[in-house]
């Protein structure tokens, strides 16, 4: 077929494609199919590869001199360098990799929407790269809840390993923190990213810009609270089921906080069952009070489990040498 131009076999059911030796192809759309291994290789008038919503994991491309526009968003692709020298050469235009779980690339440099060209991003941070690099095994934990539940006070105690002084004031917006972590069967240290969401109405929209699949999501609720007339109580399936649209296969852990001021209900309220969205990903349920500094031993032993899981999934973040993250 030395004249075939354009091959669309998307929506299908194939799970192996290779092509070679077709001078003329300039396009390939095979998105929605079940590939896990695609190979492409002779194509020299090949420009554009929409291989998207597949299972691939073996990805292999060479001798694909015009290519220029490679759409791979929702695939299985762990390793990168394939695509090392098309980026760094600039030969590629247009490149779509979010939600692929790449090892050794920050998910944020791949894209936070399937629309999002990542190109410069990763172009830029493989630059960077290039002055030095630094592995550091990292967690991103996000704290979401009602307002005054105390996410602010338990992000102080894992970070401070006490109680605090006094009581603090409302999160307005978001505040980031970075801390080191000692984990079970652990050589070296987990940096813990601490995202404290302000649990205030106003701020809820802003959630849905930062809640992704590639965090650990500790869950705030309590019995009684400092009540606040301006304040909307929302009920925990309200935070579960926020979770599960933004991070469907995110890990939750449950924290009935607070417990200080009243604990005569069990760590999981009443009337959430399994059917329920979110449910299903709360992997650990604990009771603390953050101010007394109750509990928090156990919360710290049920993030074992949750970074095992993950460092399956995410292993090594490599950032620029010296790089230092400033959170606000």
């Amino acid at each position: 077929m030395p004249e075939l131009q354009s091959i669309d076999c998307s929506v299908n059911q194939i799970s192996h494609l290779t092509l070679s030796s077709l001078p003329a192809l300039q396009l390939l759309d095979c998105n929605r199919n079940q590939i896990s291994h695609l190979t492409l290789s002779g194509l020299p008038e090949l420009q554009s590869i929409d291989c998207r919503f597949n299972q691939i994991s073996n990805l292999t491309l060479s001798g694909l001199p015009a290519l220029q526009s490679l759409y791979c968003n929702n695939n299985q692709i762990r390793n990168l360098s394939l695509i090392y020298n098309l980026v760094m050469s600039e030969q590629l235009q247009k490149l779509h990799l979010y939600g692929n779980p790449a090892i050794g690339i920050p998910s944020s440099i791949l894209g936070n929407t399937i629309s999002d060209d990542c190109i410069e991003n990763l172009k830029n941070y493989w630059l960077d790269l290039d002055q030095g690099k630094e592995r550091q095994q990292q967690l991103k934990v996000q704290f979401v809840g009602n307002g005054r539940v105390g996410k602010t006070t338990l992000a102080y105690a894992l970070e401070h390993k006490r109680a605090p002084s006094e009581p603090f004031k409302s999160t307005h917006g978001i505040v980031i923190k970075e801390i080191q972590q000692t984990l079970d069967d652990e050589d070296e240290s987990v940096t813990l990213q601490l995202w404290d969401f302000g649990g205030q109405e106003i701020y809820h929209a802003t959630h849905r810009l930062f809640l992704s699949d590639d965090c650990l999501y500790l869950l705030l609720w309590a019995e009684e609270t400092e009540e606040h007339p301006d304040e909307t109580r929302h009920p925990v399936s309200y935070w579960l089921e926020l979770i599960h649209d933004l991070g469907k296969t995110s890990s939750i852990i449950l924290v009935k906080n607070q417990i200080d001021r009243a604990d005569r209900l069990p760590t999981r309220p009443a009337g959430l069952s399994d059917d329920m969205p979110g449910v299903k990903q709360i992997r650990q349920e604990v009771k603390i009070s953050a101010m007394q500094y109750r509990g928090m031993p156990a919360l710290r032993g049920q993030l074992n489990p949750c970074w095992k899981n993950f460092n399956r999934r995410f292993v090594w973040n490599y950032r620029p040498h010296g790089y230092k993250y400033n959170g606000s």
